[in-house]
């Protein structure tokens, strides 16, 4: 009997512990929020203007492996980022008057420690390409695949207080653009 109380209270505590290590570890590279639509961060976060120094930031992506877990609606988890090299050089960023978003681009968004968003920034997501195939008849047919691993490279403000920038991939939902998180890169300061 002693022995089976002792097995039912292991059961009973391991999923707990196993939560806490897969929460510890997902901590750093999970999403940081929920979606939210494109025309809110265009309007609550303004670009910085007048800067003298740019952040030039090399990422990359941390391909998930082949039997990667897939979550209830079959989509595989998220990448996780890397930050290879990071340089502030001199120089100015470009403000998007008209931002035109679009399915083959990510949305980067400086944040500091507190969370609060600095910047935002629209890039080439590197991971969708544009290929030709040979088809049934040996035409060459054109397609777009996405790639598991890339390296992306942003240029973002160097403002006081920037921590990290969060990726974001667009979803068109029919009537506008969601922004779904993807991951996050913690800068070196």
């Amino acid at each position: 009997m002693r022995r089976m109380r002792g097995f039912w209270l292991a059961a009973a505590l391991l999923p707990a512990v196993f939560a806490d290590v897969a929460s510890v570890q997902a901590g750093a590279q999970t999403a940081p929020d929920a979606p939210r639509s494109f025309r809110s961060l265009v309007s609550d976060v303004a670009q910085v203007r007048g800067v003298q120094l740019v952040r030039q930031l090399r990422i990359a992506t941390v391909a998930a492996e082949v039997d990667a877990e897939v979550d209830a609606e079959g989509a595989a988890a998220p990448p996780i980022f890397a930050l290879l090299e990071q340089r502030v050089v001199p120089g100015s960023l470009r403000r998007e008057r008209f931002p035109q978003l679009s399915y083959d681009q990510l949305v980067v968004v400086a944040r500091d420690a507190a969370g609060r968003e600095l910047d935002w920034r629209l890039v080439k997501n590197p991971a969708i390409m544009r290929v030709d195939v040979p088809g049934p008849d040996g035409r060459l047919q054109g397609g777009i695949i996405e790639v598991a691993s890339t390296e992306l490279s942003v240029a973002i403000p160097d403002a006081a207080g920037v921590d990290r920038v969060y990726l974001y991939r667009p979803r068109w939902t029919g009537t506008e653009y969601l922004l779904e998180p993807f991951g996050q890169v913690q800068l070196s300061q």
